[in-house]
């Protein structure tokens, strides 16, 4: 086997430049693992991406998008269970302002992507699901990145409603590997399934939803059947070794304080662009 050699050397013909690889700055992404059980086991929902996106083209991935600058204006956020200043601190962020950016976002992508609706009334208790079908809401899933927040925030104050943050347990931290025409610095949280929730995938945005066992998702990933990137399927092999919604996400809270930015590597092997995972190890396909 070849050595190793970090994708943007010059021996492998297909990488960019070196100087405009390392100039694509990662941007800021929340993405929100939701979990349910079945007769099957644990179960996380995976979304089918376009094969014309421009990242991941055809991939299976979680709920989620990047954090829109205005994200951190939406002040309605419920924070009974861990305190603003605490998600400040596991989130690795300046201010209290911008962990609540990132934790907006993660419940705005999650309802635009797949219509499950994690908000709460002033009491912490989170609102019946259909609530998601009633126009107020369905039109936030159309809002553009400019004036997302600003409706958001209008219809949570005209209906006295908090985003439930309080769901959502931190996972994990990936950023992109250098090498990529878009990168993402992404924190992964994980949620479970409301009981009474429905999922409608975005259309125009996502091709379709599914429900997998960290298992079976692994197993497609292994055989070529389903396309998942390195950080969905790091993820799902974390999750494969708990049996309920209850134990992944104890596991999650009890590391939460714990998590640490985790940026991959590329490398070239034998002439394969694979990925080398920062604390060493068996490199892997993207």
């Amino acid at each position: 086997m070849q050595k190793a050699k970090r994708v943007g050397d010059a021996s492998h013909p297909k990488t960019v430049p070196s100087s405009q690889e390392y100039a694509v700055t990662a941007v800021l992404a929340a993405s929100v693992i939701v979990l349910r059980e079945s007769a099957h086991g644990l179960e996380t929902l995976l979304l089918e991406r376009p094969k014309t996106a421009i990242f991941a083209p055809g991939a299976l991935v979680f709920p989620g998008g990047k954090v829109n600058a205005n994200d951190a204006e939406i002040e309605a956020v419920a924070t009974r269970k861990v305190p603003l200043d605490v998600w400040q601190r596991r989130l690795a962020v300046a201010t209290p302002h911008a962990a609540r950016a990132i934790l907006a976002a993660a419940v705005r992508e999650t309802f635009e992507e797949t219509g499950v609706l994690l908000v709460c009334d002033e009491n912490g208790t989170p609102i019946p699901q259909q609530r998601a079908t009633d126009s107020m809401f369905t039109a936030l899933r159309h809002a553009s990145d400019a004036d997302a927040a600003q409706r958001w925030m209008q219809v949570l104050h005209a209906q006295r409603l908090f985003l439930d943050v309080d769901q959502l347990t931190l996972m994990s931290w990936w950023v992109t590997p250098n090498g990529y025409p878009r990168r993402f610095d992404t924190r992964f949280f994980a949620a479970r399934m409301p009981a009474d929730a429905t999922v409608t995938p975005a259309v125009g945005e996502i091709v379709s939803a599914v429900w997998l066992t960290p298992d079976l998702a692994l197993q497609g990933a292994r055989d070529g059947s389903r396309n998942i990137v390195y950080p969905t399927r790091k993820n799902l092999t974390e999750l494969a070794g708990y049996d309920t919604t209850a134990l992944a996400l104890a596991a999650c809270e009890r590391h939460a304080d714990q998590t640490r930015r985790l940026c991959p590597e590329l490398v070239t092997i034998d002439g394969r662009i694979q990925v080398m995972h920062p604390d060493g190890g068996e490199p892997e396909d993207e």
